[in-house]
């Protein structure tokens, strides 16, 4: 790849045409680093020359010195017309993805539908079902059949999947994904176990149980507010997953 420093003596001629980089519609003038397509001569800043890829025309070279010709100015207005069309096009899907991804209500609304509904389970049917619950907790966001595990999700209608490939989660990907919240609190369960079958240890276990319920509160509020804050909880981040809309995964399915 061949990077040229413009300069006011030695490109005069280029400098005069006054030529505009296609991806930013900036003028090219005295100082800019440029890179010009070896096919059709069209010249870039080297950033933008590096956004496409390194490539033009469906072609890697450029050209090792900058012409003299005054005939490269038609070149300037059909490429800054053609990228304005690949630029508008690109804005236009990225606002589709963007409009796609799920909300931070959404989000919050369906963790406090699956929390509440482990809740009334745990008080109203059995405290003995807690093991249970927390494990529906954790594959809440396995998908079987074309369906996640989780009812809150379910009813707002989106899904949790991988960022690139939009690929469904599998049990694996969920456990992991809801652990920071989900395995505290199956510790902490099976602590009041152990609590109440060994009373010789109940002193022991009832820290734990208390330690084990601090870092769920800990790390629920920090989930909150990451959902807020950028849209990703702590595990999004780490595994790299987004939540979207069911009718669109679909569609690509």
């Amino acid at each position: 790849m061949h990077i040229h420093q413009l300069d006011p003596q030695k490109h005069e001629t280029f400098l005069t045409q006054a030529r505009i980089d296609p991806i930013t519609g900036d003028t090219l003038v005295v100082g800019d680093k440029i890179v010009l397509c070896a096919e059709c001569k069209s010249a870039f800043h080297s950033d933008s020359w590096a956004y496409l890829g390194n490539q033009h025309c469906n072609q890697t070279r450029t050209l090792p010195a900058i012409p003299q010709s005054t005939s490269l100015g038609h070149f300037k207005k059909r490429s800054a017309e053609y990228y304005s069309r690949v630029n508008s096009n690109f804005k236009i899907n990225e606002t589709l993805q963007n409009l796609n991804l799920v909300s931070a209500g959404h989000r919050l609304g369906a963790v406090l539908i699956d929390l509440t509904l482990i809740g009334l389970i745990y008080y109203m049917v059995s405290e003995t079902l807690s093991p249970l619950l927390w494990t529906y907790f954790l594959l809440r966001d396995f998908t079987y059949k074309g369906r996640s595990f989780s009812i809150g999700k379910n009813l707002m209608s989106f899904e949790v999947v991988e960022e690139q490939s939009e690929n469904k989660l599998t049990w694996w990907q969920s456990v992991l994904r809801n652990a920071p919240i989900g395995i505290p609190q199956l510790a902490s369960v099976f602590s009041a176990y152990a609590y109440n079958f060994s009373y010789s240890f109940g002193n022991s276990f009832r820290v734990a149980d208390n330690l084990l319920s601090a870092i769920f509160t800990i790390i629920l509020i920090i989930d909150v507010i990451l959902i807020f804050g950028n849209n990703k909880r702590i595990m999004d981040r780490a595994m790299d997953l987004k939540s979207i809309f069911k009718t669109r995964n679909r569609r690509n399915n």
